[in-house]
């Protein structure tokens, strides 16, 4: 934070009343690259349906699996990481939940995908699957797979597939 404060030329008790905290700070920035990345994967894919959100849940696991800064931040600070970017302390898993609902739902409107749950208890889920594929090493001692991600996600966005 001091860092930060130090960039942006303020003082770091600015910087504390502008943002809360650092939990707020980072679980902001995360929900922010996480739902950026997606929707720019999501463009690229150029496709409307459930394969398609499919695709970017698996790619969105890969990209955070691969991001070293978060990676790194699971390594060093592993309890906070997980506070922050999993639980209601932050809003990250609330932000990118609701990043999900409003993906399902546009695909349902437009008739392009039939969810098989409705979309925001199926946004939940892809959130918190894709928690413990990012997360594995810190919560299960284990690599994820992503190839398995992708088939879960399959599996639970495309169940008739």
């Amino acid at each position: 934070m001091k860092t930060i404060a130090e960039q942006l030329g303020i003082s770091r008790v600015t910087l504390y009343r502008w943002v809360g905290s650092r939990a707020a700070l980072l679980g902001e920035v995360m929900a922010e690259l996480a739902i950026t990345s997606a929707k720019a994967e999501r463009i690229r894919t150029e496709a409307n349906d459930g394969a398609a959100l499919s695709h970017v849940a698996s790619w969105l696991v890969q990209t955070l699996m691969a991001f070293e800064p978060m990676q790194h931040l699971l390594e060093t600070e592993p309890d906070f990481a997980l506070r922050v970017l999993t639980t209601s302390k932050g809003p990250t898993s609330a932000r990118i939940t609701d990043y999900w609902t409003s993906e399902i739902r546009t695909e349902e409107a437009a008739g392009t995908y039939n969810p098989p749950l409705p979309a925001p208890d199926l946004a939940y889920l892809i959130v918190r699957l894709s928690e413990s594929f990012v997360y594995k090493q810190v919560i299960a001692g284990e690599a994820a797979d992503p190839a398995l991600a992708k088939r879960v996600f399959d599996m639970i966005i495309n169940p008739d597939r």
